[in-house]
């Protein structure tokens, strides 16, 4: 195997143990700590935030091809240049909005949600578009 085409086959290892890597870090972002604050202490009262959090990731890596070694069979494990390929990608995202807080004091405990009036807006637009949609459908018909 030529060292250049040794060099493309351990890339694409190396690629998709980062890509492992990365996954790992990002379950990270779902545990406890990102869901809910630390507490805060104001007087005699405690204020825990809880967000939402969303994580998507995405990854492909391949390699490969007809007759990928020249050899086999004679364990050569000569790389064959006339057919094989490789390549991958990947992509993510992840966000994280507050959707209640939380507040222990002596009249007990109570949890307000955070209203989010930008996508309250959103679906409310949404709505309204559908139904002028629909409406308008029903004249034609």
């Amino acid at each position: 195997m030529t060292e250049e085409k040794r060099d493309a086959f351990l890339a694409s290892i190396k690629n998709q143990d980062e890509s492992i890597r990365l996954t790992e870090r990002l379950f990270e972002v779902t545990a406890p700590d990102a869901v809910f604050s630390k507490p805060r202490k104001s007087g005699e009262y405690t204020i825990i935030t809880a967000s939402e959090v969303a994580v998507s990731l995405g990854s492909g890596y391949g390699f490969g091809g007809s007759n990928l070694f020249e050899g086999a069979d004679d364990n050569e494990g000569e790389f064959n240049a006339g057919g094989g390929g490789g390549g991958g990608g990947g992509g993510g995202v992840a966000s994280a909005r507050p959707v209640a807080v939380i507040s222990v004091g002596p009249e007990g405990v109570q949890v307000q949600p955070v209203l989010d009036r930008t996508k309250f807006g959103i679906a409310l637009v949404t709505a309204v578009g559908s139904m002028f949609l629909a409406l308008s459908r029903m004249k034609k018909g």
